[in-house]
C-alpha cells in the first residue's frame, strides 16, 4: 500500500511540473503532501467527522445486507412501492385560477367570498370582432350594421345538448343559456353590448314567432336599419347616445374601435359584440365546471369556423376558447418533453459504464429509471394520501425526479467503479457495500439538502407552489430511498454478471477474455483522466483560478444590475400560444380596441341604506363625474353608473335632500320596477330589506402590474376613506393583483430561506465553517446570476419563474455540494491544490453526466410555443449551465485557495477505516471467503488470472 501511494504521489508531483511548472510552494509545498500530523480537530469538526464515520456505518450495513440478497431486496421495495402508490387513489388535482396563484388570507378572496354569497348569478361573456385586416373597410354602413347582425345570428340559432350535473341529457341555446336584461315594460332580451343596441327602436318591435309576448332583438334592430340610409346610420353612430337597448350606459370605446371623422365622414374599422351566459357552475374533484355553457360555447366555436363572409374579418373568444388555448399551452409542448425524457434515458444508459460488451450497464441503467419510476409513483401515492393536490405546474415533477435521481445513480456507479478498483478481487457483496459507504454520504448530503430547500420553500403563501414545493420534496426522499436500495440491489446482480464475463444486454452469452478498451479503443476513465490531467490543474493553476473568480465576480456584478431591474411582468395573455385562436383574437384585439380599462365594482353591505348619513355618503362615493371614485386617477371619466344616483334623477331629488328612511325601500322597488329595471342584477333584496348592492366603473388602461397593484390599493383606500360603511371595491382581477403585491417578497424568501437551509446542512454534514461558506457562496453567485440573466433574456417576476427560483438552489445544490464533499474526503497526504483535483477526478465525471443528460432533457423544449414551458427552458438552462459552471470553476478554485484540511490525515487512515468497516459487519459467509482468499492467494500460479481466480473462490463460498 505504501508502495502505491508513493507512486501517487509521484505521479501526481510529474503532473504538476508537466502542466505548471514547479509546485507553488516549492520545498515547503512537497513538504506538505507528505503525511501530515494529527490535527487537533474543533468541535464541530469532531461531530462532523462522528457523522461522517456514522453515515459510512450505517450505508455499509445497508449495502451488505442490500447486497446480501438482491432480489428479495428488489422485490420488498416493489412492493412498498406499490403500497404507497395506492394512495393514489386519493388523487385530486386543482385548475382553479383563485385557488393556485392567489395568496391564501388576502383581502380579495374574503371580497369575493362575499361576491360569491350575494351575487351568484354570474355571468360568463363570449366576444366577437369584426376588423379590416388592411384597414378599408367602413363598417359604419347600412350594409356594414346587417352583416354584422347577421354575424350575431350565428349565435341565437346554435342549440346542442349537454349532460347535465345530475346526468341527465338536456338541450341548451342561446335563449335558455344567456344572461337576462328587462326594461320598465317588462321587455326582455339577451344581455349584449354593441352598437346594435343604438338601432333598437320599439316602434319596430318584431315578436318570436308562436309568442304574442316575447320579441326577437335581432329581427327588431334589422326592420329599423333597413328604413335608414348609409348618412342616417353613420350620425346615429356620431351621437349616440351609447347606451343598451335598455338605457344602460356602454363605454364607446369597447364597442367601437379606429374610429375618425363624425356624420358623413365617419369612419369606423372594428366593431365588438360582447354577449352574457348565465353561469351555472359546480365543483366537482377540485375542477370547476358548467357543461351547458361549455357545451354551447363549444358548437357555437364550431358554427363561427364555418361561417363565411365578405364583408369583413372576424375573430371571437369565449371561455371555451380560453380553456381550449390554455389546454393546448400546458400539454401542446408535452411531446417535446417526452423526447427530452427519451434523450436523458439514453444518455444516461450509454455513460453510466463504458462502451463495452461486458462492461457497459445499459440493464442497470435501465434498472435506475425502473427505480425512479417506482420513486415518482410513491411521490404521487404519498402526496394523494396527504391530500395534497396536484397542480399544472407540477407537470415539471418528472424531470425534476428523473435528474436527482440520474445523480444519484451516478455517484452510486462511480464509487462502485472505485470500489473495484482498489478491491479487485474481493467479492462483489463487499464491493457493492463499500461503494455504497462512500457514496451514500455524499447522496445523503445533497437528497437532505434538496428535500429540506423545497420543504422550507413551502412556507410560501401562493397554494401552486406550496404544493410544487411539498411534492418535489417528497420526490426527493422518494428517490433517495429507492436508488439506494432497488438500484444498488440490481447494481450486485450487475456486478456478478461482470465478474462471470456474461455480456450486459445478451447476459446469456459469456466472453472468454473481455477487451480492456472500448469499442472505440479507448481505456476506461477517460473522463476521470480530464479532470485529473487537464481540467483540474486548469482550474486550480494559481494565475488562473484567480482569473475565473475575477471573470465570475464581473459576471455577478451584472447579475446583479439585472436582478435591480427585474419587473413584475405577466399578463394571463401569455399562457395563450402562437397560433391559438385566442392569441389570433388578443392579437387583433390590441391591434384595434388596444388595452381597455376593466370594469371594477363598489360592493356594499347589509347596511341602512335609508339614513341620511348613508345616503349622502353613497352619493359622495359614487355620483358619476365628482364623486370620489369618479375622483379617483386610475378611474375613467365618464364611466362611473351609479344606481342612487340615478335613483335621485328618475324622483327629480333636489341637491341637498334624501329620501325619507321610512320609504327609501318603497321607493327603491318601484325604481328597480320602471326605469331602474337595468340596475336589478345590482341588488340583493328581499322582501324588507337590502342584503347588498354595488355600483361600477372602469379603469384606466393599466400598462404594467405595479399600476395593477396600485390601481387596487388606490380605490381601496377611497372606499376606505369614505363615510359609506362595509363597502369595498373588486373586481376578479384583484384576487391575481393580491399575488403580484406579494410575489416578488416571496421570491425573495423563498430563495433566502433555501440558502440559509444549505447552510446548516452542509455546515453539520460536511463539518468546516470555511467549506459551508464556500459552497454557500456559489449558490449564491449562481441564483443571482440566474436571477440577472433572466432580465436580459426578457423573463420578469411571475408565478412561473418564482416556480423555477425555487428549483433553482435545490438543483444547483448537486453540482456544488458533491465538489466540495469530495474535497473533505481527499486524505491531507495532497496539498489543497491536489486534493481538488482528487475531488473533481472522483466525482467531476458522475456531477458532469448528470448535468449534461439533464440538459438534454431542458435544451429539447427551447422550441416550445407555450409561455410555461418557454419560461421554463430559459430558467432551466441558465440553473443547469450556470450551477455547472460554479461546481466545476468557482468552488475548486475557491477550495484550492481556502479549502480547510480533511476529514483523514493520511490514506492509510481511510483504508483503515474501510476494514474496520468490513470487519465490523463480517458474517460466517464473509469469513469463508477469506480463508479461500487465504487459501487460493497460495495456489495462484494454479488458478489462472486474478479475475478467474476470484469467480473460482466465490463459486466456492
Amino acid at each position: 500500500m505504501e508502495t502505491a501511494v508513493a507512486a501517487e504521489d509521484a505521479d501526481e508531483e510529474r503532473l504538476e511540473r508537466v502542466e505548471l511548472g514547479e509546485t507553488e510552494k516549492g520545498a515547503s509545498g512537497q513538504l506538505a503532501e507528505q503525511a501530515q500530523p494529527a490535527k487537533k480537530k474543533n468541535v464541530l469538526r469532531r461531530l462532523a467527522l462522528a457523522i461522517e464515520r456514522g453515515m459510512n456505518s450505517f450505508y455499509y450495513r445497508l449495502g451488505w445486507m442490500v447486497a446480501g440478497r438482491p432480489l428479495l431486496t428488489i422485490l420488498i421495495m416493489a412492493l412498498f412501492g406499490g403500497l404507497v402508490m395506492a394512495g393514489i387513489a386519493r388523487y385530486t388535482t386543482e385548475s382553479r385560477e383563485d385557488y393556485l396563484w392567489v395568496p391564501q388570507g388576502t383581502q380579495a378572496l374574503d371580497d369575493k367570498e362575499f361576491v360569491d354569497t350575494y351575487f351568484t348569478s354570474q355571468v360568463r361573456l363570449f366576444d366577437t370582432i369584426t376588423y379590416s385586416p388592411d384597414n378599408s373597410i367602413n363598417m359604419a354602413t347600412k350594409s356594414g350594421i346587417l352583416a354584422l347582425i347577421d354575424l350575431v345570428q350565428v349565435s341565437y340559432d346554435t342549440e346542442t345538448t349537454y349532460i347535465a350535473e345530475d346526468g341527465a341529457n338536456q338541450s341548451v341555446s342561446l335563449c335558455s343559456a344567456c344572461f337576462y336584461s328587462s326594461n320598465s315594460q317588462g321587455i326582455q332580451f339577451c344581455t349584449q353590448f354593441s352598437v346594435l343596441n343604438l338601432f333598437y327602436n320599439e316602434a319596430f318591435l318584431v315578436p318570436v314567432a308562436g309568442s304574442s309576448d316575447e320579441y326577437d332583438f335581432l329581427a327588431t334592430v334589422r326592420a329599423f336599419v333597413e328604413t335608414l340610409s348609409d348618412s342616417e346610420i353613420k350620425e346615429k353612430l356620431t351621437v349616440g347616445p351609447y347606451v343598451t337597448w335598455n338605457g344602460a350606459n356602454m363605454n364607446k370605446a369597447n364597442v367601437v374601435a379606429q374610429v375618425t371623422g363624425a356624420g358623413d365622414s365617419l369612419f369606423i374599422g372594428a366593431f365588438r359584440v360582447t354577449q352574457l351566459l348565465e353561469q351555472q357552475e359546480f365543483t366537482r374533484d377540485g375542477e370547476v365546471m358548467d357543461p351547458r355553457a361549455k357545451a354551447f360555447e363549444t358548437e357555437w366555436d364550431d358554427n363561427m369556423v364555418a361561417y363565411e363572409t365578405d364583408a369583413f374579418s372576424f375573430v371571437w373568444q369565449s371561455a371555451q376558447t380560453q380553456s381550449d388555448s390554455l389546454s393546448e399551452a400546458l400539454f401542446g409542448d408535452i411531446s417535446l418533453f417526452t423526447i427530452g425524457f427519451v434523450l436523458l434515458i439514453i444518455y444516461t444508459l450509454i455513460f453510466l459504464g463504458m462502451w463495452h460488451v461486458v462492461y457497459s450497464r445499459v440493464v442497470a441503467g435501465l434498472m435506475l429509471f425502473i427505480s425512479i419510476g417506482f420513486a415518482l409513483g410513491a411521490t404521487f401515492g404519498f402526496s394523494s394520501l396527504c391530500g395534497i393536490f396536484f397542480g399544472p405546474v407540477h407537470q415539471v415533477l418528472p424531470l425534476l425526479v428523473l435528474g436527482i435521481g440520474a445523480d444519484d445513480g451516478f455517484v452510486i456507479v462511480r464509487a462502485l467503479d472505485q470500489a473495484n478498483e482498489r478491491h479487485p478481487e474481493a467479492p462483489a457483496r463487499q464491493r457493492v457495500a463499500t461503494a455504497l459507504a462512500d457514496a451514500g454520504t455524499a447522496v445523503t448530503v445533497t437528497s437532505l439538502t434538496n428535500a429540506c430547500v423545497f420543504f422550507i420553500s413551502a412556507i410560501t403563501k401562493l397554494p401552486a407552489l406550496r404544493t410544487f414545493a411539498l411534492w418535489a420534496g417528497i420526490a426527493v426522499v422518494f428517490d433517495f430511498i429507492f436508488t439506494t436500495t432497488m438500484f444498488v440491489a440490481y447494481l450486485t446482480i450487475d456486478e456478478r454478471r461482470r465478474d462471470a464475463k456474461r455480456m450486459d444486454i445478451l447476459c446469456c452469452k459469456t466472453v472468454e477474455t473481455p477487451k480492456e478498451t472500448n469499442v472505440f479503443g479507448k481505456y476506461p476513465g477517460v473522463m476521470e483522466r480530464f479532470f485529473e490531467s487537464k481540467w483540474g490543474p486548469l482550474v486550480t493553476h494559481k494565475w488562473m483560478r484567480l482569473l475565473f473568480i475575477a471573470l465570475l465576480t464581473a459576471l455577478f456584478g451584472v447579475s446583479v444590475w439585472g436582478t435591480t431591474q427585474l419587473k413584475l411582468d405577466f399578463d394571463f395573455s401569455y399562457f395563450y400560444p402562437d397560433g391559438s385562436r385566442q392569441r389570433l383574437y388578443y392579437d387583433v384585439e390590441q391591434e384595434t380596441f388596444g388595452d381597455l380599462g376593466a370594469v371594477v365594482r363598489i360592493y356594499t353591505g347589509a347596511i341602512e341604506y335609508g339614513t341620511a348619513a348613508n345616503q349622502n355618503a353613497l352619493l359622495e362615493l359614487c355620483t358619476p363625474v365628482t364623486g370620489l371614485v369618479a375622483q379617483n386617477e386610475y378611474i375613467q371619466q365618464d364611466t362611473v353608473q351609479c344606481w342612487y344616483h340615478s335613483m335621485r334623477q328618475f324622483y327629480n331629488l333636489p341637491d341637498g335632500q334624501v329620501f325619507p328612511e321610512n320609504t327609501f325601500f318603497s321607493q327603491l322597488q318601484d325604481f328597480l320596477a320602471s326605469d331602474g329595471a337595468r340596475f336589478t342584477s345590482d341588488f340583493n333584496l328581499t322582501s324588507t330589506q337590502i342584503l347588498a348592492s354595488r355600483f361600477s366603473a372602469e379603469y384606466v388602461p393599466l400598462s404594467n402590474n405595479e399600476d395593477q397593484v396600485n390601481s387596487m390599493q388606490s380605490l381601496r383606500d377611497t372606499v376606505d376613506n369614505s363615510d359609506l360603511p362595509d363597502s369595498f371595491p373588486f373586481f376578479f382581477g384583484f384576487i391575481f393583483y393580491e399575488q403580484y403585491a406579494v410575489i416578488r417578497e416571496e421570491a425573495l424568501l423563498a430563495v433566502g430561506l433555501s440558502l440559509a437551509m444549505v447552510l446548516v446542512v452542509t455546515l453539520f454534514l460536511v463539518g468546516s465553517p470555511f467549506t459551508a461558506l464556500i459552497v454557500l457562496f456559489s449558490l449564491g453567485f449562481s441564483v443571482v446570476d440566474v436571477m440577472g440573466l433572466t432580465y436580459f433574456w426578457g423573463v420578469g417576476i411571475s408565478s412561473v419563474s418564482v416556480i423555477c427560483l425555487a428549483l433553482a438552489v435545490g438543483l444547483s445544490v448537486d453540482f456544488t455540494v458533491h465538489i466540495a464533499k469530495a474535497f473533505m474526503d481527499a486524505p491531507d497526504t495532497h496539498d489543497r491544490r491536489g486534493r481538488v483535483i482528487l475531488a473533481l477526478k472522483n466525482l467531476g465525471p458522475p456531477v458532469f453526466h448528470a448535468g449534461a443528460s439533464t440538459f438534454l432533457a431542458v435544451i429539447v423544449i427551447a422550441g416550445a410555443k407555450s409561455f410555461i414551458f418557454q419560461v421554463f427552458f430559459k430558467m432551466f438552462f441558465l440553473i443547469i449551465v450556470l450551477g455547472m459552471t460554479h461546481g466545476f470553476v468557482l468552488v475548486p478554485a475557491l477550495l484550492s485557495i481556502l479549502g480547510p484540511a480533511s476529514f483523514w490525515d493520511n490514506e492509510e487512515q481511510l483504508e483503515e477505516h474501510e476494514n474496520q468497516l468490513r470487519d465490523k459487519f463480517r458474517t460466517s459467509d464473509e469469513d469463508e471467503v477469506g480463508k479461500v482468499l487465504s487459501q487460493s492467494s497460495k495456489d495462484s500460479s494454479r488458478a489462472g488470472s486474478a479475475s478467474e481466480l476470484r469467480d473460482e473462490q466465490e463459486t466456492q463460498v
